[in-house]
């Protein structure tokens, strides 16, 4: 899944993965070409498996700066070199995504680089808070 931010009704967004194992902590886009992306190299050093863990986002100004904390240990500080998104938005919706959600079935992925959550696969989330910056 993801945390999507600045994102349009169309689910156009800059996207932070969440996929284990994989790319979590990742900046993305969702259905846009993020112009600068970021890794998040130094995830395996805190990540808490099969416990909760802490993402803390922050973005500022209308040409996205970007950073993003997993356990209170910054994993980029990112600068866009221009904002992606359509008309360069700078309003938009933070949404959680949930990928394929199908019953599990090996053919349920056929056609897109994912495939059906097994039985008990879930995200859970909580102690979601969002604070305005001025």
């Amino acid at each position: 899944g993801g945390i999507f931010f600045r994102s349009n009704e169309g689910g156009a967004a800059y996207q932070i993965e969440l996929v284990l194992p994989g790319a979590t902590g990742d900046l993305l886009g969702e259905r846009i070409g993020v112009s600068r992306g970021a890794t998040a190299t130094g995830r395996q050093k805190v990540w808490r498996a099969n416990d909760w863990n802490a993402f803390r986002l922050r973005v500022e100004g209308d040409t996205p700066r970007i950073r993003l904390w997993i356990n209170n240990e910054l994993m980029w500080d990112v600068t866009e070199p221009k904002n992606d998104l359509l008309a360069s938005e700078t309003d938009g919706m933070i949404a959680l995504q949930c990928h394929w959600t199908a019953l599990f079935s090996p053919a349920a992925g056929k056609g897109m680089p994912l495939s059906s959550w097994q039985p008990g696969a879930a995200h859970r989330f909580r102690n979601i808070g969002i604070i305005e910056l001025k």
